[in-house]
């Protein structure tokens, strides 16, 4: 529960942190607001309530709402704020009522008391019955009104000056909005930018990179047709390579027989005219054009030892 109205002049003061507590809002009032209420609560019409037409007692009780909360709360908790004033307001009548029946019961009776109830009506009289009124207030009355007027003068220049501050702070807060929303649309601009440019970067990688495949694939299949071709060519080699080597061994027995038929001879006759030395050199010379197919000296590891020493002997010639 808020406190009282009368609470609230009792004690002179405020307190120092949100009234919005229950909700776990401890935050301090602001300095200028707690000043403010505090001069509220301290004027005369506040401190001896007796409903001075004269006085907006609305204007006071919805500041005073409003700094009893924390500046967050004020633009948060709006309702909040509209709840307290609403409390107030209740609070406010209820002591007017008390204090009219409590000046009436002590035998003061002044023009400018009224019923709670009719504070409306009364607010709509003319400009000529209010100084009417004035003209028959009871001269202790006129002395308050002087110093409620003074008080008045003093609020009001800090309400003006709290104005001008709340004008300033407005203006600034734009200027800070307009310079955020002004850095936000730079920074959408360079993301933007960076993005295109992140894009445009990657496409081209990722062209770079399809056509080093391409290259790759083609590398690869000209590598599979040089296997397949080389191996086709080496079987073709190693066949003609064999069969030329079965034709050469196949001299090489038919001119083997041939040297051990004339070595025979040799050996039987112990005697050789000229013309069958001619033909064994012949055929030892033969034999020797054949075995060049061979490399090195191994094509008389294929002859028989007189046959080597044949060609050995021979082979000048």
């Amino acid at each position: 529960m808020s406190p009282t109205l009368r609470d609230l002049i009792t004690s002179g003061k405020i307190g120092g942190r949100c009234l919005r507590q229950i909700d776990h809002c401890y935050q301090k009032i602001d300095d200028r607001d707690f000043e403010v209420a505090r001069k509220i609560l301290g004027s005369a019409v506040f401190q001896s309530i007796h409903g001075d037409q004269d006085h907006d007692y609305d204007v006071d009780l919805s500041t005073l709402a409003r700094c009893s909360f924390c500046s967050s709360c004020q633009r948060t908790r709006l309702q909040q704020v509209k709840d307290y004033h609403q409390e107030l307001i209740k609070c406010f009548n209820d002591e007017l009522t008390a204090s009219a029946e409590s000046r009436r019961d002590s035998g003061y009776d002044s023009a400018s008391e009224r019923d709670p109830e009719h504070i409306s009506a009364e607010s709509q009289q003319t400009e000529s019955q209010k100084r009417k009124e004035r003209r028959t207030c009871h001269p202790n009355q006129l002395e308050e009104y002087a110093k409620k007027i003074k008080d008045m003068e003093r609020e009001t220049d800090g309400f003006q000056r709290e104005i001008t501050d709340l004008k300033q702070e407005l203006e600034n807060g734009r200027k800070h909005y307009q310079q955020l929303e002004h850095q936000h649309a730079q920074m959408v601009d360079y993301a933007n930018t960076e993005y295109g440019k992140a894009i445009a970067e990657g496409n081209a990688k990722s062209a770079e990179l399809e056509e080093e495949r391409r290259q790759h694939e083609q590398l690869k299949h000209q590598h599979t047709q040089t296997i397949k071709h080389g191996e086709a060519k080496y079987a073709e080699m190693f066949n003609e390579a064999q069969a030329k080597f079965a034709e050469l061994m196949q001299k090489i027995t038919g001119l083997e027989s041939r040297n051990l038929w004339i070595q025979e001879q040799m050996h039987n006759q112990h005697t050789i005219d000229q013309n069958d030395l001619m033909k064994m050199a012949a055929t030892i010379k033969e034999l020797n054009a054949g075995l060049m197919y061979c490399r090195g000296e191994q094509y008389k590891l294929w002859l028989t030892p007189t046959s080597q020493h044949v060609v050995n002997t021979l082979e000048p010639m």
